[in-house]
């Protein structure tokens, strides 16, 4: 019996804070996307931009940036990388809302409709998945 006390005592303890750490590093950071919600559709930011001439009707200003907890669906008029009060323009020529445009800072940003798979794609890519088939992202703002 001391030769099993002898033994576990000089075994070196885990502490919490190392799982803890270790767990982390696991989960794969990745950049939340900029994007826009409006009217149930998903719409990503493509890196372009317009003039003021080519935006016509106000379709309202976004109310938040959109939560980063796990789980949540993004609401209407909530965006990840617009600052609340941003307004949102429907463009000269687009009839069926495929684009919008977002005015920020001095430029009218274009964010272009995806569907609902592709959306979720840019979030979670082909990242890995844990034991459970379930993908673990931690999101941040850049």
């Amino acid at each position: 019996m001391g030769f099993l006390f002898d033994s576990l005592k000089n075994r070196s303890p885990v502490k919490r804070t190392d799982r803890r750490k270790e767990n982390r590093q696991k989960k794969e950071k990745r950049i939340l996307p900029d994007f826009l919600k409006y009217n149930g559709c998903y719409y990503l930011y493509e890196e372009k931009e317009c003039r003021k001439i080519d935006v016509s009707e106000d379709l309202g200003e976004t109310h938040r940036l959109a939560g980063l907890r796990r789980g949540r669906i993004p609401r209407d008029f909530e965006a990840s990388r617009l600052k609340a009060g941003t307004r949102i323009y429907r463009i000269y020529g687009v009839l069926d809302d495929s684009q919008l445009a977002a005015h920020s800072q001095e430029t009218y940003k274009v964010y272009e409709m995806v569907s609902r798979e592709a959306f979720y794609e840019s979030l979670y890519g082909s990242g890995p998945a844990d034991r459970d088939g379930r993908r673990r992202i931690v999101f941040s703002v850049k």
